[in-house]
This record gives structure tokens, sequence and C-alpha cells, in this order.
């Protein structure tokens, strides 16, 4: 923990303050109390020994400078966890929006409280917490996935496996859609147990967090395979099966039995079958900021074209059974 670490030559009656001095001074997260001092000494056997002296610099400190030989080794440690530039930022509906600096062990309703807390427009349920950690994280998983997918693809195609008419065009432009996809490095947090004081729920913070409190919403959006997507004020007693009906139904190439509805807060519930014609979530509530997604089924054929093969087959069919009776 000095600014310019290194050899330096060793001049008559030089001491460590002598040596730290010439290495450009100390840093300030040198932890003074207890800096190392190794030295090598010879026993009476000609043997070498090596033995570790703590010299204490720090102002407190009444001992007599100590005085270094040749070859001696001085080591300044940092002080544990030192990170004075550490910050987080807050925006949104807080009282106090911006970055703050946080120490070690500084958690998210810490960070909160000295912003203020929420405003009367904080909507807790749909924080926004993003990490850059996660982030590259993600986008290292993101790299993985799109190698693994094109060397299967192509192992798929040199070795003339069954169904594998890979469409390259298809492909490359899946892998070019996913890196330029930006990773959001998302940490679902319950902020509203974290507001009631529940320590099991909150986030011990990094350096580069940011925390995104949304103004309240009161509406429920339908997205995917509906006929009319759109966001819905939210009504206490509506279901799931009520928000597809004001979005006129779904699609026939809709995918039911994987609906799903993504909370505002990152979470996912998958949605049940019908339950005596009405569609539920798992825990059976919807919540304001919620959104319903109905997927496509990958597997929808058009009716009309799968009877039109039907046909045809039974035609071929037809014509072949009558040639082998003329014979």
């Amino acid at each position: 923990a000095v600014h310019a670490p290194g050899d330096y030559p060793l001049s008559e009656d030089d001491t460590v303050e002598d040596l730290v001095a010439a290495a450009g001074g100390l840093r300030d997260d040198a932890f003074l109390r207890e800096i190392e001092l190794r030295r090598v000494l010879l026993d009476e056997e000609g043997a070498a020994r090596v033995r570790n002296i703590a010299v204490d610099l720090s102002p407190s400190a009444e001992a007599e400078p100590t005085v270094l030989r040749s070859r001696d080794h001085v080591l300044v440690r940092s002080v544990p966890d030192w990170r004075p530039r550490d910050a987080v930022e807050i925006v949104g509906e807080v009282r106090f929006p911006g970055s703050y600096v946080i120490g070690p062990g500084e958690t998210l309703a810490d960070v909160l409280e000295r912003a203020g807390g929420l405003t009367r427009d904080g909507f807790a349920d749909g924080v926004l917490f993003t990490r850059e950690t996660l982030r590259e994280q993600e986008a290292r998983e993101t790299r993985r996935f799109i190698e693994e997918l094109r060397r299967n693809a192509a192992s798929a195609t040199l070795t003339l496996e069954r169904g594998s008419n890979f469409d390259v065009r298809g492909l490359d432009e899946l892998a070019r859609s996913l890196e330029s996809s930006e990773s959001l490095g998302r940490l679902v947090v319950d902020l509203p147990r974290i507001l009631l004081g529940d320590e099991s729920a909150d986030v011990v913070l990094q350096d580069g967090d940011r925390i995104e409190v949304p103004p309240l919403v009161n509406t429920v959006s339908v997205i995917g395979e509906v006929q009319r997507p759109g966001s819905f004020r939210f009504q206490q007693r509506f279901s799931v099966e009520d928000y597809l009906s004001l979005s006129a139904g779904m699609t026939r190439r809709a995918d039911d039995d994987r609906a799903y509805v993504l909370h505002a807060d990152g979470t996912v519930t998958p949605v049940e079958g019908r339950s005596w014609f009405r569609f539920e979530t798992r825990d059976g509530a919807l919540r304001p900021g919620d959104t319903i997604v109905v997927p496509i089924d990958s597997t929808y054929r058009n009716s009309l074209e799968y009877w039109e093969a039907i046909v045809q087959i039974a035609y071929q069919s037809g014509i072949a059974l009558a040639a082998l009776l003329a014979i």
C-alpha cells in the first residue's frame, strides 16, 4: 500500500520510514499498525533463518524507528474492505435520489433510509434492481449459448442426422439478434418485505448497483397471441380469463398451456389450466403492474392445410389400391 513499490538502494542508518518515503509514501488504504518487516539472519551454524518483525507506524506509536539491513523486505498491507469510492445509484420515486457512497456490508434497506424512503407515489412492487456483475454474467451465458447453438448445428449437418435440415440464414439471424441484445443484469428483490424490516429479504449492495423505483401503476397488460393486446385498468375481482376477454380472446396460434404472468418485480407465475372454465395463476391473484403473456404454439398447423394433406394422401392411396386390384 505504497505509491511506488519496488527495490531501493540502502543507505546507512535508513529506517522503515525512510524506505516508505522513497517508495512515494503511503496510500490512503495503508494499514499502519502492523507493517511486516521480513529479515534474513544467519544463525550460529551459518544457516539462513527468516524472521518477521511487526513495525507500528501509526501516529500513536512510541517505539524507536526501525533501522533497515540489506535485503530486508517491507510489506505495507491494505486496510481490509477499503473501498472509499464504492457507490450505488438510486433514482425514481425516493425523497432524495442520487448517488450514494456505501460501506462494507451496507444493504438496500440502509441506503433507502439514507435516501429518505419512498415517496407517496413509489411503486415498491415494481422496483428495478440491476447489478453490473449480473449483467456481465448474462452476457457470458448468452455468448456461450450462441457458440453451443452453432456447434450443435454444424455437428448435426456434418453427421447427416435425420431431420437436421437447419435454416442457416435463420440461425445466423437468431445469433445476431442474441448478440445485439443488451443484458439487463436484473436482480429480483422483494422490496415490500425489505421495507417491513425483513432482514432475510434484504440485499447487501455492491459497487455500481442501480435501484430504480417507478411510480405507481394501476394496470394489467396482455401481450402475445391475443386478438387485441393492450393494457387495462387493474380490478381486484378480475382473473386472467377476464383480462383475456378484454383482449378479445386468444388467437388460434396461442399456446394456452404455456401462458404465464410476468409480475412487476420480475418474478414469473405460470397460468394454470382451466378451473371451472377460468384461467388462474398458481397463487390465484393478479397484482397491479402484472403482464399476462400468451406465447405462440410452435406445433400449430393450419387446419385447412392439414385436411388437404390428409385428403391428398387418401386419394393417392385409393389410386394405388385400384391399380393393384386391376392387376
